[in-house]
């Protein structure tokens, strides 16, 4: 090890909060998300976090950048480990559990990452606004909904919802995610490749019957905004004009 102590910064903060939102990321996000202006400062920083333990890596190719998820010191640094009674009587240090990162998911999380850091930048949101996935399965569980539906990106206040697909999955899998959709009066975005056809059709589709449907392309969601507002207040507008039926 070349130093022999650390000072955990603000931003290395900022990056503990984005690891435990989004599971993994890479240089690339990171910079975006954090302003780092050059990648050897970038270098410089995870490579002494990951020295000291908060962070480690691993590459999903031989050809592809690292991506950084966080370690259990890394996780305690934003969740303090709480003295705890067992059922014994004895005390034990609790700790908040670091997010698992499959590896059979880890472009999907990568794309989920990029997808929010967009939609952050065009509608002014900071982190607190997004809700993850993992974080929807909480608040679900809390609320004992057995059946809520959960998206790969909610928000704070905004009856709007992301999904993203990648891959190619059977027409009687994607309609019983639309069926379950549409009852819920949340606007879903789908975030998609341009050569997945037929679920574009299958989202025009649904959208043709009145539901609330949209899609974008992921190559374009760096220059093509997603307004979560214009979305929300369409929610809204449905609601009301069901209300008047």
């Amino acid at each position: 090890m070349k130093y022999k102590s650390i000072q955990i910064r603000e931003r290395d903060i900022k990056l503990f909060s984005l690891l435990d939102k989004f599971h993994i990321i890479d240089k690339n996000l990171a910079s975006k998300f954090l302003g780092f202006t050059t990648s050897s400062a970038f270098n410089r920083r995870v490579k002494k976090l990951e020295d000291f333990g908060y962070l480690d890596s691993r590459k999903i190719n031989v050809n592809s950048e690292k991506v950084y998820f966080l370690t259990q010191k890394g996780m305690n640094i934003l969740y303090p480990p709480e003295v705890t009674i067992s059922k014994a009587g004895n005390e034990y240090f609790k700790n908040k559990k670091t997010p698992g990162v499959s590896v059979f998911f880890e472009r999907h999380e990568l794309t989920v990452a990029e997808v929010a850091f967009y939609i952050m930048r065009d509608n002014n949101f900071d982190i607190e606004q997004i809700i993850s996935h993992r974080e929807q399965v909480g608040i679900a569980k809390n609320e004992k909904r057995k059946n809520a539906v959960i998206s790969d990106i909610g928000f704070v206040d905004y009856n709007v919802k992301i999904e993203i697909e990648l891959t190619t999955k059977q027409n009687n899998i994607m309609q019983q995610k639309f069926d379950k959709c549409n009852v819920t009066g949340d606007f879903y975005i789908w975030v998609i490749p341009k050569n997945r056809t037929s679920l574009r059709e299958r989202i025009e589709k649904e959208a043709e019957r009145g539901n609330l449907h949209s899609f974008i392309f992921l190559e374009d969601i760096a220059e093509e905004k997603i307004d979560i507002q214009k979305f929300h207040d369409m929610t809204r507008q449905n609601i009301l004009q069901t209300l008047m039926e």
